[in-house]
């Protein structure tokens, strides 16, 4: 169509366009489909009065050049295209864009976060807390978070002045404006060290208002397993965080996500809360086996015992050793490692028998009364590799009365039943008078720590206590 415009040009040549022609040389018809678009376009220009193809071509493009200079500048002042750049990390053209929005305050907020981890531009703390201070100022909840957090807890490696006061009050507001994450910072400001669990029912109070975060599960975990609230322990609801936080998608495989795999499988291997069940216990550490020590060890004990998975000393032992230099996110489960080898050494199972590493991984065991503790208590009561009766010293690391307050509470219970029925059990042996009285004393201790120890909050299934005391 464009040829046949410009043909149809060429028929009612005027005096301007003639001259045009000439000056650039090409005075031929046939030559004006190799002149510049300026001179086509002039050309045309110059007839337009004279054919209204002419004209119409023009007007098509001067609409063209409108829309597209329009589409420009809408684009350019767009916050959302702004967000746009800044998530596909075009952090100079999202300065840019925010830069022409700066009385926005998500605009405010994005060059806040630009500026704070030196996105695009040189980090500077100061110029983000001012952005952030404005950007709050008119209301945006984001920035609320932000700074309130910095104002709480300050940043690492960063000269933050802190403002306990004006944090508390931006968080709190965040947070009615729907930010939950406000009160996750509430909850981790109160549960700090500072406070020495002086808050801890408030700290419990934002953890729960924000509960439908993963970081809150994961810290209402010790608060459910604790009797905080009227003498409670809400133990079924750590159930239900744990199985929350391994199904929440963009948890994944991270670090909070073993932590709740070996804590529920702990869950369900030793009946807290609930029915035991072996298999969904070997069920929920498998897919995590390869990356923490804690869930390989937990795993590697119900494989030697046969628990929930078809027996293998072998590979059990394997796992064990493989564990010995392997990160792990779960706390309390070293004391299982070391008893396992013990057990191994002991009985020469896939590995040559040596008595005295059984007893040098024996003696490394942790007598607090964690799943390791326990197991620690109950064999050495039973005479495992000779060992004499549990120590006073060690089982009161444990206070009584106090064990009930978390889920190894009955477990530790049984513990101390067992030392005392070990203490009775050596006073009879022929000692001395004055032996067989310090061995009464000490059972009588230990069997009275059991009866103080408060475990009516945090069931666990009877059957499966039964099989606990029962094993060796």
């Amino acid at each position: 169509m464009t040829r046949r415009v410009i043909d149809s040009c060429e028929v009612g040549k005027s005096p301007d366009a003639l001259r045009l022609i000439r000056a650039t040389g090409k005075e031929k018809p046939g030559a004006m489909s190799g002149l510049h678009a300026k001179v086509k376009f002039a050309f045309c220009w110059s007839v337009l009065a004279l054919n209204p193809e002419c004209e119409m071509l023009i007007k098509k493009l001067i609409y063209c050049f409108v829309v597209v200079a329009l589409y420009g500048c809408l684009l350019k002042a767009s916050v959302e295209n702004g967000v746009s750049a800044y998530e596909e990390k075009d952090f100079i053209r999202a300065e840019s864009i925010f830069l022409s929005n700066q009385e926005n305050p998500v605009a405010m907020y994005y060059l806040a976060q630009m500026s704070f981890f030196g996105m695009g531009v040189h980090r500077n703390s100061e110029a983000a807390i001012e952005w952030l201070k404005r950007s709050a100022a008119l209301g945006n909840a984001k920035s609320m978070l932000f700074l309130g957090g910095l104002y709480l807890g300050g940043y690492h490696g960063r000269d933050i002045k802190l403002d306990a006061s004006a944090g508390i009050d931006l968080l709190l507001k965040a947070g009615k404006l729907g930010e939950l994450d406000a009160y996750v910072k509430l909850g981790d400001y109160y549960s700090s060290p500072k406070f020495n669990g002086s808050m801890k029912e408030l700290a419990f109070v934002y953890y729960t208002l924000s509960s439908s975060r993963v970081a809150s599960k994961f810290h209402l975990i010790p608060f459910y397993e604790e009797k905080i609230m009227n003498g409670h322990v809400l133990a079924k609801d750590v159930r239900e965080n744990l199985q929350e936080i391994i199904q929440t998608k963009e948890n994944n495989m991270g670090p909070l996500a073993t932590f709740a795999r070996v804590r529920l499988a702990e869950y369900y291997y030793y009946g807290f809360a609930g029915k035991a069940d072996f298999a969904l216990a070997a069920k929920t550490l498998l897919p995590v086996i390869e990356i923490d020590a804690a869930a390989k060890i937990l795993y590697a004990w119900l494989l030697y015992h046969g628990d929930g998975v078809p027996k293998d000393v072998s590979r059990a032992v394997k796992l064990w050793l493989e564990s010995k230099d392997q990160k792990s996110y779960t706390y309390g489960m070293q004391s299982l490692h070391y008893i396992g080898l013990a057990k191994a050494y002991q009985s020469g199972s896939s590995v040559k028998q040596d008595i005295e590493k059984a007893k040098m991984y024996f003696n490394m065991v942790s007598w607090n009364i964690d799943g390791g503790g326990y197991w620690y208590a109950k064999m050495a009561s039973d005479g495992f590799l000779g060992s004499d009766c549990p120590s006073m010293l060690g089982m009161w690391i444990v206070p009584p009365g106090k064990s009930g307050d978390n889920r190894f509470g009955l477990l530790a219970k049984n513990a101390y039943l067992s030392a005392s029925k070990c203490f009775l059990i050596r006073s009879n042996s022929g000692k001395k008078n004055s032996e067989k009285s310090i061995d009464v004393q000490r059972a009588d201790y230990f069997l009275k720590i059991a009866k103080d120890v408060d475990v009516s909050n945090f069931v666990i299934n009877d059957e499966r206590n039964d099989s606990l005391n029962a094993r060796k």
